[in-house]
């Protein structure tokens, strides 16, 4: 509520948090960024508040996205395309720059970056199958002269990319050990990708 993170209980409420610019909850936790670019953590449980870092978000009247792992990795997106990892060391990490769009595989192995005329993957932790990957490493997927509109993970096998641009929906693999497989799903003009 205008700018302070309140918690409400039956029927009555609190502020716990001032000067708020964006926040998310996870299980018992609230991750909250201030207006100042702090990273802050509020226990719902024992009702304290942890501040973590100040990573350099860029912050506006737009919200910075919260996106959650399978693995407890947290990701941020803010107004200005960087990409900022919680891991689970409790560390704050640069990824990326530049970002419309970020989504962990189904596990949070992986994260998928879509930027305006790329997509990307950043490999969280190693990869034990060819092509052996290491934690850390980052693949261009994709590089187009044209926007990329969507960009979204097959999460049957988190193997396969399925890509949204002005010409059509294809599906992309990952391994681009002789060439990355491509199919065309759809040709022409959609709407979007669900």
């Amino acid at each position: 509520k205008k700018g302070e993170l309140v918690e409400k209980i039956a029927k009555t409420s609190k502020a716990v948090a001032s000067n708020v610019n964006s926040y998310a909850q996870f299980d018992d936790n609230v991750l909250f960024i201030d207006k100042n670019g702090f990273l802050a953590e509020f226990d719902r449980e024992n009702k304290t508040t942890n501040t973590i870092g100040r990573p350099g978000f860029y912050l506006s009247d737009t919200p910075v996205k919260f996106f959650k792992s399978a693995s407890g990795e947290i990701a941020f997106l803010d107004p200005s395309g960087g990409v900022f990892i919680f891991d689970q060391d409790r560390r704050i990490i640069t990824l990326d720059g530049g970002a419309l769009n970020v989504s962990f595989d189904s596990e949070g192995g992986k994260i998928l970056i879509q930027k305006e005329r790329s997509v990307e993957v950043i490999w969280r932790r190693d990869n034990t199958r060819q092509p052996f990957q290491k934690k850390g490493d980052q693949d261009t997927i994709l590089k187009l002269d044209s926007d990329i509109l969507d960009a979204r993970w097959l999460y049957q096998d988190d193997a396969h990319i399925i890509i949204r641009t002005l010409d059509g929906i294809f599906l992309m693999e990952l391994d681009g050990r002789g060439g990355r497989n491509t199919i065309e799903l759809a040709s022409g003009k959609t709407d979007e990708l669900f």
